[in-house]
């Protein structure tokens, strides 16, 4: 049952990947920078700020990097030693 879910977030990894090379790198590269930085603070509580829809490649950077990360957890329940494998010196 793992491995069928690794199987599936892989696909999901590399479908993301697929399509964010499609994206110009100057997108890229501001839809990192939103990812990184911090929520402006505001004197407005958040059920009165406008909303704005969320920028797509945003969206997909950020389903990537969760399904990458969930991805990096089944293998580690998946085989438990990958992990903690001392590298050659």
């Amino acid at each position: 049952m793992l491995a069928d879910a690794a199987r599936l977030v892989h696909q999901v990894v590399r479908t993301t990947d697929a399509a964010l090379q499609q994206v110009p790198e100057a997108w890229r590269e501001e839809a990192a920078q939103i990812l990184t930085r911090r929520p402006e603070p505001s004197d407005l509580p958040a059920q009165k700020r406008p909303r704005r829809g969320a920028d797509p490649v945003v969206t997909l950077m950020r389903v990537g990097l969760q399904a990458s990360s969930l991805l990096t957890r089944i293998i580690a329940k998946l085989h438990p030693g990958i992990g903690r494998q001392k590298r050659a010196a």
